[in-house]
């Protein structure tokens, strides 16, 4: 059984935002940066909803693989709102 439980906030931190953002080679474009920022405000504020903009999803997903790779844990892990795309990504690994 795995203990450990990955927090909004680590979900949500701009530095590990940033780095999913940069680690799918996006383009930094104003309104890529746009995005980003908006993702990162909306996760603050429990406001995000998956399926509205591909490219916070992409970004979100990579966030969450890497945090699930980090600890080594699985989708149960993650805070309820976030399962389906920490699913996906365990799917994918």
């Amino acid at each position: 059984m795995q203990s450990r439980r990955i927090g909004h906030e680590e979900i949500f931190d701009f530095d590990r935002l940033e780095k999913a953002f940069n680690s799918l080679h996006l383009e930094m474009t104003e309104e890529n940066e746009i995005v980003l920022f908006n993702l990162h405000n909306h996760l603050v504020w429990h406001s995000f909803r998956p399926g509205e903009n591909p490219v916070a999803d992409a970004i979100l997903s990579s966030a969450i693989a890497d945090l699930l790779e980090e600890y080594n844990l699985d989708a149960s892990c993650v805070p309820a709102e976030f399962r389906d795309i920490a699913s996906s990504v365990v799917e994918r690994r």
